[in-house]
């Protein structure tokens, strides 16, 4: 009993580090990427270029894009990469959008290089959280 108490535990830890690192992700890209100007890697990377280019959605692009490729790794990686991917392929766009619906966030600087500083820092302490979850 003890043993599936400590493993419970653990996926509780686990699932609220995920959630953790994806707020602090999302709180980067609506604080510094957005007012900045900025653009990162990955799937916000090309949302960001999507709504610079065109206005598309950043919010609307990065859940569709989520869900093809979690698909997409579903498919290829299996059960295991799909139960530990989906919090995330959920959970950051939703935050995301809520986050961009307050402008408080987007006012803290709009000098581009203070916005890359504290967007890096923000943004590599997010990814080191879920990472190591």
């Amino acid at each position: 009993m003890m043993n599936q108490n400590h493993s419970v535990h653990k996926i509780l830890l686990n699932l609220a580090m995920i959630l953790l690192g994806n707020t602090i992700y999302a709180l980067a890209v609506t604080m510094f990427i957005l007012p900045g100007g900025l653009i990162t890697g990955g799937t916000t990377g090309l949302a960001l270029f999507f709504f610079h280019q065109f206005g598309l959605p950043v919010t609307a692009f990065v859940s569709v894009f989520n869900v093809v490729m979690f698909l997409l790794g579903l498919w290829v990686l299996g059960k295991k990469f799909a139960l530990t991917t989906l919090v995330s392929t959920f959970f950051y766009p939703l935050v995301l959008g809520i986050f961009q619906q307050i402008p408080v966030l987007t006012q803290f600087t709009h000098d581009r290089m203070l916005c890359a500083v504290y967007a890096g820092l923000m943004i590599g302490f997010a990814i080191g959280i879920v990472i190591r979850a």
